[in-house]
């Protein structure tokens, strides 16, 4: 589900003043409006475009931020199915969840990391799940115990050690000669640190 952006101006409009709207469009009205925005109700909005492609929007108030999201063309999610989406998002926003992130983003859920993935995290992930979570802690504190807990418990060399931290060699004749990852020997390092947080020991 993506965001999308404000359209321009558009010369039409059937959103009703007063009342907001309920089930105020028609499978007839989807077919044959005009161009521009007709609301339906729960936010949902049929947008028409000059050109005269039709797509489905809701806007939505996200944790207090006024949000638009894109739920699909119109030719391809029919009526019902755009308002039985636009719904379940209201309910989901209303409970304090995120429609764009699916049913389980609710607000005290913990965030998806994407440690799976083959690629590394982003420098502002962990810092994030700390604030979210009002953990009184900061990343450095992290890799502190950690370099503190492998030198002193564990017979990992030194460099294993630097290399789990991702630090660079700088002595630069050092560097030139180390052409290893040694990615085999962190993975041993790093169930050792799991297996402590995990289970204490």
């Amino acid at each position: 589900m993506d965001v999308v952006a404000k359209p321009a101006a558009t010369p039409h409009r059937t959103k009703r003043r007063g009342r907001h709207p309920d089930k105020a469009l028609s499978a007839a009205l989807v077919r044959t409006a005009p161009p521009g925005r007709h609301a339906d109700g729960n936010g949902l909005y049929l947008f028409v475009q000059p050109s005269g492609t039709r797509s489905w929007v809701q806007r939505l108030v996200i944790r207090g931020r006024r949000r638009e999201l894109g739920l699909g063309a119109a030719t391809l999610v029919p009526l019902a199915k755009a308002r039985e989406q636009a719904l379940a998002n209201r309910m989901l926003a209303r409970s304090g969840g995120d429609p764009r992130r699916g049913a389980g983003a609710r607000r005290r859920q913990r965030p998806r990391v994407p440690m799976r993935s083959g690629r590394a995290i982003a420098m502002s992930t962990l810092p994030n799940m700390l604030q979210y979570h009002e953990v009184a802690a900061v990343p450095h504190g992290f890799r502190s115990s950690f370099r503190d807990w492998a030198a002193e418990r564990t017979d990992h060399p030194r460099e294993v050690i630097e290399a789990a931290l991702a630090h660079v060699v700088q002595n630069k004749v050092e560097a030139a000669y180390a052409r290893s990852d040694l990615f085999e020997r962190r993975r041993l390092l790093m169930d050792g640190w799991a297996s402590l947080a995990r289970d204490g020991r």
